[in-house]
């Protein structure tokens, strides 16, 4: 029962709740009952329920749910903020206040604030939280609905036709509406006699962008319409770009965008390993990348005469020749990237001549059908960045590299360490410290308390990779994806198998549960043949890795009875880092 106290209208009599009340009441006691399901009571006894928002997947929404929003949105998308405050109060803004917000900070020339770096979805979230608060002002009962997109990429797929993408309810007239009709492709002669595909046509009836509404479209769709407008164009012309470039093995000649190369080092493809870096070259830093130059989708044989300009760390150029080079890129950032194809009278790759296409007459490199940016020299870019894998897919080098960096921070001090490798440079006494410090605090735990956790966390893990990267470059943190091990306990059903995972292997992070050789067994501590009960690392390189702050040289205010780096709860007095 929810009694309205904010109508009055609404509010029951005494003598009518009374007896409401009544008839809750169990065996005498007047507590509310205590559902097993609720963690949290009231200092009264009584237990509460929670009433929250739930944001929906948009087909799955009710029609009146649906028609709320769009309704909603309708007035968001049509009225102003200043009259639109007048009318639902201070939380509305219109959509125009919304898009020049989100067009400030992601088309700003010093960098692009919405999309770069770890605000993106910070700063995407609190953007759909106004947004939403704003159709609240209008309509309390409204939120924010998903699209999950990958239900209309699966029909497309599954169809291997377009149509079936656009087909889906999301673009009807009950919902966003349809900006494009898909017609026929022609044929027709360009100016240069070439063949080209021409794009799918925008149907001129129902198109807001270039013909304003038309009077046969109903009301509701008309917003729906604008809503969704520029997704679907900017769809439709990714769709538009891959048909036209499928077709160049048509054409009689080749022009600059059939130009470009193949990126691929030890791991593979960088696309073909994640598909969402999308339209950006990508490699990898301080890894061997072999560049192969490509025509039409075609690598280029070793008999072509190709020399290669590709910018340094240093913002100088280098020029291996081949149609296949392998080039280290020595740190994270955009470089400059370009082939060329020597003609005869071409006999030095850094001259002007150089600029020169076999075939070409004009005097710049090809621009890249898949070069999201190009640097002001006409240069195309690729984008060098850290990956982060899962610990068993490293290679053995690079899986040795990291242990052997992380081997040096969990037993060198941050004084020692910094003279060695640099201010960058802090021991696993430092991260441990800090770590107990924010989450051991008398206050609050600041490490995993409310909405800190990802943030805390995401710096203290960059921190220490940036402590591994001043030992050795080459290395990111990997990641342990523990379902895996978890996988194989809940099948085999016994505890030992989730141990038996190579995580604790000596040539990982080595085992705390182990019987205990007879050679090993010192002060009689332990009776021959038992498991050692203490926690302590047993196999490989993390055994004995020092707790104290005085072997850190640390001090501290926060820290165990015994002077370790632990909880002040924690009245464990082992000296060395233990797993139970």
């Amino acid at each position: 029962l929810f009694l309205n106290n904010n109508n009055e209208e609404d509010k029951l009599k005494e003598d009518e709740e009374a007896l409401l009340l009544s008839n809750i009441r169990v065996n005498g006691n007047h507590e509310s009952l205590k559902y097993n399901n609720m963690n949290l009571a009231s200092s009264s006894g009584k237990s509460y329920v929670f009433g929250i928002y739930v944001r929906r997947e948009l087909r799955t929404l009710s029609d009146s749910d649906r028609d709320a929003f769009f309704d909603a949105a309708e007035i968001v998308f049509r009225v102003p903020t200043t009259e639109g405050q007048a009318l639902y109060g201070s939380k509305y803004y219109s959509a125009g206040y919304y898009g020049a917000k989100h067009n400030v900070l992601s088309g700003n020339t010093n960098c692009d604030h919405m999309h770069d770096g770890l605000g993106f979805v910070t700063s995407h979230s609190a953007l759909t939280l106004m947004f939403e608060q704003t159709l609240q002002a209008i309509n309390p009962r409204v939120t924010v609905p998903y699209w999950d997109y990958t239900i209309d990429i699966t029909a497309y797929e599954l169809a291997g036709e377009l149509s079936a993408f656009f087909d889906s309810p999301v673009f009807g007239e009950d919902y966003f509406g349809s900006a494009i009709t898909m017609m026929n492709l022609e044929e027709e002669e360009a100016t240069n006699e070439t063949e080209e595909i021409k794009l799918p046509m925008i149907d001129e009836k129902t198109t807001l962008l270039q013909n304003g509404l038309n009077d046969e479209t109903p009301k509701k769709s008309i917003l729906k319409n604008g809503i969704y407008s520029l997704v679907v164009i900017s769809t439709l012309l990714v769709v538009g770009a891959t048909w036209t470039s499928s077709q160049t093995e048509k054409d009689s000649s080749l022009t600059e965008s059939d130009y470009s190369f193949t990126a691929i080092n030890s791991y593979g493809a960088f696309a073909e390993q994640y598909p969402f870096s999308g339209q950006y070259e990508m490699v990898e830093p301080h890894i061997s990348t072999t560049l192969t130059a490509t025509v039409n989708g075609v690598e280029l044989d070793s008999s072509q005469n190709i020399v290669w300009q590709i910018e340094t760390s240093t913002g100088e150029y280098e020029y291996p020749t081949g149609s296949s080079v392998v080039v280290i890129f020595q740190g994270t950032g955009k470089y400059a990237l370009n082939w060329y194809s020597l003609t005869d009278t071409d006999d030095d790759a850094s001259s002007s001549s150089q600029t020169l296409f076999k075939g070409f007459s004009n005097a710049k490199a090809p621009k890249f059908p898949n070069m999201a940016v190009e640097s002001e020299s006409g240069d195309s870019i690729v984008f060098s960045t850290y990956v982060r894998r899962e610990l068993r897919t490293l290679s053995d080098t690079d899986r040795d590299a990291f242990f052997d960096a992380a081997e040096i921070v969990f037993r060198v001090p941050t004084t020692e360490g910094q003279a060695t490798y640099g201010t960058k440079y802090y021991s696993a006494g430092y991260y441990g410290e800090k770590h107990n410090v924010l989450s051991g605090n008398s206050d609050c735990d600041h490490m995993h308390d409310g909405l800190g956790f990802v943030t805390s966390h995401s710096a203290l893990t960059l921190m220490f990779e940036q402590t591994l990267q001043a030992i050795n470059p080459r290395v990111t943190v990997p990641y342990w994806d523990y379902t895996i091990d978890i996988t194989a306990y809940e099948l085999s059903g016994e505890l030992s198998s989730f141990f038996d995972s190579e995580i604790f292997g000596e040539d990982y992070f080595g085992s705390a549960v182990t019987t205990i050789p007879e050679d090993d067994i010192d002060d009689d501590t332990y009776a021959e043949g038992i498991v050692d009960p203490s926690g302590r690392i047993l196999t490989g390189r993390f055994t004995k890795v020092e707790m104290s702050l005085d072997y850190w040289g640390i001090t501290s205010n926060v820290y165990n009875a015994y002077g370790h780096i632990r909880s002040p709860w924690n009245n464990n007095n082992d000296p060395y880092v233990n797993r139970f």
